[in-house]
């Protein structure tokens, strides 16, 4: 069951067994984006670009980041007993920059913001201002590198939206993508309205596993632009993507009222589209028969 559907966000560099042959054998989503999450994840995501061509197209399946929920990762040593801030001469920056300039299609993600994680060891919150700086330092280098960026943003969607509309169009990445957006449809509506252009690099992902278990979830899908959605998986099994995917599929079709085919075809060209800077230079995308999947015969 081969499918032009794109899969903008995942972490198959999770997988358990960690084995690229098996990763490649099990996905039958034809391409995937895998996100890294922590400085030791980086070598996993550059295996399965380098070595999972077939699945993993290694132009745009590189990212490199440190995701919120380890934080304390980039912190300076001398500051984990007092106020955590950002160790910027920490050696994982020298290496992210090598990465992207290694691999010149690399996204920069998954970073972001959270304002209710804990530390599951202590049961402590991540500090909100070592996640806020490290957030806009690693927003610097995408805009730099002019990469699109991939965004975790978990009950401070505010705090996103008031920091877009405060920076300056040079400071910010080309594109960025709310990955299993859950905010309101206000605030989507709000983002794609931000001036200087900025709102016209929005887009927002909807997966199934995060979005699709909110009651709302059809009520956002509305709110977002037809040319701005993205479909992801959100998740690191193998085994889950391509029912993940046809989940949320799905879901994006019955909210936009779409047919399958026109739901795969419009979610792949913004794809494209977030992930190039381009619309209309890939291959015209194609969903097998065996794609048309009902929700109904899905659950």
């Amino acid at each position: 069951m081969e499918s032009w559907l794109l899969d903008t966000h995942n972490h198959l560099q999770d997988a358990v067994p960690f084995e690229t042959s098996r990763i490649d054998a099990e996905i039958h989503t034809r391409t995937s984006v895998v996100m890294g999450t922590r400085h030791s994840d980086w070598g996993r995501v550059q295996t399965l670009a380098e070595n999972c061509q077939v699945k993993i197209i290694p132009a745009f399946g590189q990212t490199v980041c440190i995701h919120p929920w380890f934080c304390l990762e980039a912190a300076s040593l001398s500051s984990l007993n007092s106020v955590p801030s950002l160790d910027r001469s920490h050696k994982m920056w020298n290496e992210m920059e090598k990465y992207l300039v290694q691999f010149p299609n690399a996204l920069v993600g998954e970073i972001g913001l959270d304002a209710v994680a804990k530390d599951r060891s202590t049961g402590i919150k991540f500090p909100f201002p070592l996640q806020i700086e490290l957030f806009v330092f690693q927003i610097g280098l995408a805009a730099r590198y002019h990469r699109p960026c991939s965004i975790h943003v978990v009950q401070c969607h505010g705090k996103i939206f008031d920091f877009l509309r405060a920076a300056q169009p040079s400071e910010l990445p080309p594109r960025l993508a709310l990955h299993s957006f859950t905010g309101s449809p206000d605030i989507a509506k709000g983002m794609v309205r931000l001036p200087g252009g900025v709102g016209k690099r929005i887009f927002f992902g909807i997966s199934s596993c995060v979005s699709g278990r909110s009651r709302k979830v059809v009520e956002r899908i509305k709110g977002i632009p037809d040319n701005r959605i993205l479909l992801e998986s959100d998740l690191y099994d193998p085994r889950d993507i391509d029912r993940a995917m046809v989940e949320s599929l799905n879901i994006v079709s019955d909210a936009k009222g779409w047919t399958i085919q026109e739901t795969a075809e419009r979610t792949f060209r913004n794809a494209e589209e977030f992930l190039t800077g381009n619309r209309g230079n890939w291959d015209t995308p194609h969903i097998l028969s065996q794609m048309e999947v009902s929700q109904n015969e899905i659950n």
